[in-house]
């Protein structure tokens, strides 16, 4: 309670570390919210960069760089809320999902026709992969030796390149 109340009066008077540690709880708020969703498992790409992004930002404010603590901190917040989308969109069946049906476990009621297969998809045809063999490849030829060599006065410049194609 009472850290709250000093990070709600720090940014009322306008310190740059108040408004980062806002920023980091709020990010943090989010990316726990993302893990109540089961965004983890769904879609665990955003949320691990989501963490490591607060973790940062964390990092940043200890080091008094409230202004890359402040952006790195909006980017885990911005990137936790990504893991939630991602994961409702990809059939999320987390707490919000059962929510909306009343409990956990509600069975689905029955419908009235057999459920219709699906169309089986269609593989892509499969590349026809080099056949392997012990052989081992030729070595590229040596490089001829450069007949140029720097001057003793360190005054040594590489040669001009040669004209481009069309000039």
């Amino acid at each position: 309670m009472r850290a709250g109340f000093l990070v709600i009066a720090l940014s009322l008077s306008g310190c740059a570390a108040g408004r980062a540690g806002i920023a980091i709880a709020q990010a943090e708020s989010a990316i726990q919210h993302a893990e109540r969703e089961g965004a983890g498992e769904r879609s665990p790409y955003e949320l691990f960069l989501a963490r490591h992004y607060i973790t940062k930002a964390r990092e940043e404010a200890q080091f008094s760089a409230y202004r890359d603590s402040v952006q790195l901190a909006g980017k885990a917040a911005a990137l936790a809320d990504q893991s939630v989308i991602n994961s409702a969109r990809l059939g999320g069946s987390g707490p919000s999902a059962s929510a909306s049906t009343g409990s956990p476990t509600a069975p689905k009621a029955p419908s009235s026709s057999p459920p219709t297969p699906e169309p089986a998809a269609e593989k892509p045809a499969e590349k026809a992969l080099p056949e392997m063999t012990d052989e081992k490849p030729e070595d590229p030829p040596p490089a001829e030796p450069s007949t140029e060599e720097a001057p003793a006065n360190g005054s040594w410049r590489p040669p001009p390149l040669p004209p481009k194609e069309g000039e």
